[in-house]
This record gives C-alpha cells, sequence and structure tokens, in this order.
C-alpha cells in the first residue's frame, strides 16, 4: 500500500495537490490525506527534515503534527512547546489502544460500546527505558515493536519532540477505519489533543499515564485512516 488515506469524513474538501509540507491552522480537522514519504523515519525524536520531507502538518493547541507512511507504516511527529511527554489513541468501532511514549513505553487497551463507553482491559507495563544505541536498549526496542506494532523514542525526563512508527496491520481489520488522536503533556499537566473533541481520549491522566478503569471514547469522531 502506497499511502495511507484518511476518510474524508466532512465532504467539503475537493483534492487537490499536496505541497512538501502543508501546513493547517485547524485544531478540528477530521479528513483529509497522510502523504507517502520518501525517506525512512527514524523514530529518535530528532525529527529530521529530510525524513519528513513532503509530511502532512498540522499546528493546533500548541502542538506542531507531522503525519507521513511508507507504506503500511503511520509515522507521527510531535512537537510540543515545553518538555512532555506524548501519547497516540488509535480506535476502531469496538476496541481502542493507548500508546504512551514519556521515560519508557507502553500499550494500554480498551474494549467499547457503540454508544462510547469503554472498558479498560489492558493497563500498561512500561519497558525499554533506556534511549541509548546500546546493543540491549536497541533489542528491547525491535522487541517491543515486533510484539506491539509500533515504537517511540523515550526520554528519562521529557522531550518536546516524539517520533511515532505505527504498523497499521497490528491495530484492528485491515477494511476497517482507524480513528487517531495526538495527545502531547507540557509536563507538569498542561495536556494537548488533536483533533480537538469533547470525550475523554486528552486527558491528563490518560497523557500521565494513569488508565482509568472506564472512559469515554468516541474514535468516529477522531482523524479517521483509511488502510
Amino acid at each position: 500500500m502506497a499511502l495511507v488515506h484518511a476518510v474524508l469524513l466532512a465532504g467539503a474538501l475537493s483534492s487537490f495537490p499536496v505541497p512538501d509540507v502543508v501546513r493547517e491552522q485547524l485544531g478540528t480537522t477530521t479528513s483529509g490525506s497522510v502523504p507517502a514519504l520518501s525517506h525512512e523515519v527514524v523514530a529518535d525524536g530528532r525529527i529530521d527534515p529530510a525524513e519528513w520531507a513532503g509530511a502532512r502538518e498540522i499546528r493546533a493547541d500548541g502542538m506542531r503534527v507531522r503525519l507521513g507512511a511508507r507504506g503500511d507504516v503511520l509515522a507521527v511527529a510531535v512537537e510540543l512547546e515545553g518538555a512532555g511527554i506524548s501519547s497516540l489513541v488509535l480506535g476502531t468501532a469496538d476496541r481502542v489502544w493507548v500508546l504512551h511514549a514519556s521515560a519508557a513505553l507502553g500499550t494500554g487497551e480498551y474494549a467499547c460500546a457503540t454508544d462510547g463507553n469503554c472498558i479498560r482491559t489492558r493497563g500498561f507495563q512500561f519497558t525499554c527505558r533506556d534511549p541509548s544505541d546500546a546493543p540491549a536498549a536497541e533489542a528491547c526496542r525491535k522487541e517491543f515493536r515486533s510484539a506491539e506494532g509500533w515504537i517511540g523514542n523515550v526520554s528519562p525526563s521529557g522531550t518536546r519532540t516524539r517520533e511515532f512508527l505505527i504498523d497499521l496491520r497490528k491495530f484492528g481489520t485491515g477494511k476497517s477505519p482507524l480513528g487517531l488522536v495526538v495527545t502531547g503533556l507540557v509536563l507538569p499537566d498542561q495536556a494537548k489533543r488533536w483533533p480537538a473533541g469533547d470525550d475523554e481520549a486528552g486527558t491528563v491522566k490518560l497523557q500521565q499515564g494513569a488508565l482509568e478503569a472506564r472512559m469515554r471514547l468516541m474514535p468516529r469522531s477522531w482523524f479517521a485512516l483509511r488502510r
């Protein structure tokens, strides 16, 4: 698959060529496209301009978000105004995953009803705390991505920049739309999210790594990716 296309929920956008970087000031955007990237992205938190050339770029709620695709891999970069942590929230009609990157990596899961009432089925088990290139650290990240379907950079004291790589085939069935919320927490408690919404996908507790037993999550209202 050459591109990851977002579902055009609004129906009001027409097709147009994507420039090198698409810059938006839309905090509530839930439609559009995710361009293909020409270069592999290394999830080290450095946000290399060459790696992200051609990415879709959104500025919203004090965050700068970049989106790009390499085949079935979704690349997401999050840039905050100060040192912090970041989580991506992915969801299908009945399941939600929280991909958390702070001083360590962890995945949480929820089972959801159609009304958005979600019950936690898996809490975080944090791992891969070493951000170095030591063989043991690299082995941990390789094993984590193989098991969990994603990877991101870690930082012991928080960082302004996070990069994520998500293997979309690991999340839901191949044809079902996948909702995305990008969050960023400027330490200690300035919570940011894109796209904006009135569910609980961007709460301070979730972003701090404390998953509630029950949450109200509405993936259909998020940025929708079509695989």
